[in-house]
């Protein structure tokens, strides 16, 4: 665990180490500012990692993998009840949701397309974070110390080519691009000795289905949705696109679509 903490603080810095020599510092800041609004993901998915962290190493302990893999797979859905409205929302309306926070015009038009590219990394980064706790519930710590020890590796050439031929966006497609590995080779390693068997449902359902749903909605809202219009109404149509895209999510996910149903048929 302490190698994991050492070499994540490693990876997380590194990316700004090399691009604050690479970068003017205005283009620096902009950077660091999509981070920022990136990074607020991190705080709809820890509560919900802390909370189940101890229940998936209690069943892991007493080896009742029925109920484990119900918990793990809840859990994952949880997760990506809270992040794909907001994530997805982010993406598709970068400019807004700068210009209701910043009000300054400059900093907005060089900072969404940023912002567009460093939360797609941001949502790969933290619908991971669950099968991450269900390692560290088996004990198992070496796959997250060597996957991020490989990618710091391949994330500093990454970055110096990118920056290289994209600039300050160049950084933010490194990011993006580090977290898709991590979804795209880690789950599956990690299925093959973990929950064997689940990987499907994981990708389909808790994952997959309500990403695409969200990502429809989110271009169906973007086709309709003024730029022209007041900073309150345009604050009351991101609210009402928010809900509308919880909603939707909720819908694709089997957990929270029967929650849902429970509360509703309690209430009549």
């Amino acid at each position: 665990m302490t190698g994991i903490s050492a070499v994540v603080l490693v990876l997380t810095q590194v990316d700004k180490i090399i691009l604050s020599k690479l970068l003017p510092l205005e283009y620096f800041g902009y950077y660091m500012l999509a981070f920022t609004v990136g990074g607020s993901l991190m705080f709809l998915v820890a509560p919900v990692s802390m909370a189940l962290f101890p229940r998936l190493s209690e069943l892991v302990a007493a080896g009742r993998t029925d109920e484990l893999s119900q918990l793990y797979h809840k859990g994952c859905q949880i997760v990506s009840l809270f992040v794909f409205p907001a994530g997805i929302l982010i993406l598709f309306f970068p400019q807004e949701i700068l210009m209701l926070w910043m009000q300054d015009t400059k900093i907005v038009e060089h900072t969404y397309l940023l912002l567009s590219v460093v939360i797609v990394g941001c949502v790969l980064s933290s619908i991971v974070t669950l099968p991450y706790m269900l390692q560290l519930a088996y004990g198992w710590t070496t796959l997250a110390f060597y996957k991020n020890i490989i990618a710091i590796i391949i994330l500093i050439p990454l970055l110096l080519l990118l920056v290289h031929y994209f600039g300050v966006i160049g950084g933010a497609m490194a990011w993006a691009l580090l977290n898709a590995g991590y979804v795209l080779f880690e789950i599956p390693w990690m299925h093959r000795r973990l929950l064997r068997g689940e990987m499907g449902r994981w990708f389909f359902v808790d994952v997959g289905l309500p990403a695409v749903c969200c990502i429809l909605w989110g271009i169906i809202l973007r086709m309709y949705f003024s730029r022209s219009t007041t900073m309150s109404m345009k604050l009351t149509a991101l609210t009402i696109s928010w809900v509308s895209m919880f909603g939707v999510c909720a819908l694709a996910l089997p957990f929270a679509r029967n929650y849902f149903k429970k509360v509703f048929y309690a209430r009549l």
